[in-house]
């Protein structure tokens, strides 16, 4: 068993040629590996966000509450 790495990018006509002078005749397997890129429309950002209802907001907090040397 061998194993052949080829990078390389996909057109706009979706193919690929491949020309291996250096791999012997027979049966191969090919396995395209490659990220998944979702395209999101602008408006649906916001609809896949998680929602979370963590009730009301009683009030402000000042960065003096949150730390004891800012006084």
């Amino acid at each position: 068993m061998f194993a052949k790495k080829i990078k390389t990018t996909i057109g706009s006509d979706r193919r690929i040629i491949l020309y291996v002078p250096d791999i012997p005749l027979g049966e191969v397997e090919i396995i395209i590996i490659g990220e998944q890129r979702q395209d999101i429309q602008h408006d649906e950002i916001l609809t896949q966000l998680p929602r979370r209802k963590l009730g009301k907001i009683s009030g402000t907090l000042r960065r003096e509450e949150f730390y004891t040397d800012a006084r």
